[in-house]
C-alpha cells in the first residue's frame, strides 16, 4: 500500500523462522503500479475487505487487525514506522535513479510519497 503495489500477493512475502523465533523475511518484486497505466490498480489483497488502494482508512486497517487476529495497536504502530522508513528513503533513492529515467523515477517518488503522507495521516 505504501509503494502503490497492486500486485501485493501472498506469494510475495514470506516468514523465517529460526530457533523459535519469526520474522518477515525481505521484500521482493515490488513495483509502484500506480506508475504504469497497463498494470492493475486492484489489490491482489484487499485491506479490511477495502477493494480500492486510494480508498483504505484506518478504518479498513483495524478490520484487518481483528480479522486477523493481531493486536490493532502494534499493526497501527508498524504501519507508522514503515510509512516513516519509506518517507525517509525516497530522497535518496529517487537521487540515485534518476538518472536511469528521470520522469519515471520522479513520477514513482512522488506517488510514493503521497501515498505515505495519506497514510500516515490517515492513522492520526
Amino acid at each position: 500500500m505504501l509503494i502503490g503495489n497492486a500486485d501485493a500477493h501472498g506469494k510475495n512475502y514470506a516468514l523465517l523462522y529460526h530457533q523459535g523465533e519469526r520474522r518477515l523475511a525481505p521484500f521482493y518484486d515490488l513495483v509502484c503500479t500506480l506508475a504504469w497505466p497497463e498494470l492493475s490498480k486492484t489489490p491482489a489483497m484487499k485491506i479490511g475487505r477495502n477493494e480500492t488502494m486510494d480508498s483504505i482508512t484506518a478504518v479498513h486497517w483495524k478490520k484487518m487487525a481483528e480479522e486477523s487476529k493481531i493486536g490493532w495497536p502494534m499493526v497501527r504502530d508498524r504501519i507508522r514506522q514503515l510509512s516513516k522508513v519509506v518517507a525517509e528513503q525516497i530522497a535518496p533513492v529517487r537521487e540515485a535513479c534518476s538518472s536511469l529515467n528521470p520522469s519515471k523515477t520522479a513520477e514513482v517518488a512522488d506517488i510514493i510519497q503521497r501515498r505515505t503522507q495519506a497514510i500516515q495521516q490517515g492513522l492520526s
